[in-house]
């Protein structure tokens, strides 16, 4: 079974464009792969943090640390890695203003820290 994170940011909701545009990409995945799991991740119901001293500092300590598991402000960047892991196809649904898109898409960009194997890109669908 094929799972897909649907990451949405809209502040309108469902009556966002984007966020259905989304839904709609989503239903034709299902019709081409038949069983599916969506996870949904709504950034404006759980935004990602600002950046502080010591999420930096948290970047920077190696995963093999006794006490990394311990560092608070990471904690979003982790689960946001755990979340893409899990998925096989990322469907992102942003809102675009004045041609540009909404902050809160951007953000989960930079919770990629040297240590991921991550390039600051978004991959659609894992092969």
């Amino acid at each position: 079974m094929k799972t897909i994170l649907h990451i949405t940011s809209s502040a309108r909701a469902d009556s966002s464009y984007s966020t259905n545009l989304g839904k709609e990409i989503i239903d034709r995945i299902r019709k081409k792969y038949g069983s599916t799991s969506v996870v949904t991740w709504d950034l404006v119901d759980t935004p990602p943090p600002l950046y502080t001293h010591e999420m930096i500092q948290g970047f920077y300590t190696p995963v093999d640390t006794p006490d990394y598991c311990s560092i608070e402000s990471l904690v979003y960047a982790n689960d946001l890695i755990e979340r893409i892991n899990a998925a096989d196809t990322l469907v992102i649904s942003t809102p675009m203003h004045n041609f540009g898109i909404s902050a809160q898409p951007i953000f989960p960009e930079q919770q990629y820290w040297p240590a991921s194997s991550y390039a600051p890109a978004f991959v659609l669908e894992k092969a």
